[in-house]
Formats: structure tokens, C-alpha cells, sequence
């Protein structure tokens, strides 16, 4: 797993993934993951791959 500098984890299991910087994952499980620079996620379980500056809210 990388994180990339200023990201931010809250409530997260991420294996097997890569997290771009200043990302923000907040109530989620992934695994196999790109998640982008200044990407957001939030209230997910899968893998998922999403760009730079992109916002996802499953909750």
C-alpha cells in the first residue's frame, strides 16, 4: 500500500492500494485501489479506481 503525503484516513481498511496525495477516505474498506490526488471517498466496501479531484459519497 503507498499513501501519498497529506492524505486522510478516518474509519478506513485499504489493502493492496495506492492513495494519492491529499486524498481524504473516510468510512471505507478497499482493496486493489487507485484513488487520485484530492480525490474523496466516503461509506464504501469495493475496489475502486478514481482520478484526481473527484468526490464519492456512497453513504
Amino acid at each position: 500500500m503507498s499513501v501519498g503525503d497529506g492524505a486522510q484516513l478516518k474509519q478506513a481498511i485499504i489493502y493492496d492500494s495506492i492513495i494519492g496525495n491529499y486524498a481524504s477516505i473516510e468510512e471505507a474498506v478497499l482493496q486493489r485501489s487507485i484513488i487520485g490526488s484530492d480525490a474523496s471517498v466516503k461509506g464504501l466496501s469495493q475496489s475502486l479506481n478514481i482520478g484526481d479531484n473527484t468526490e464519492i459519497d456512497f453513504s
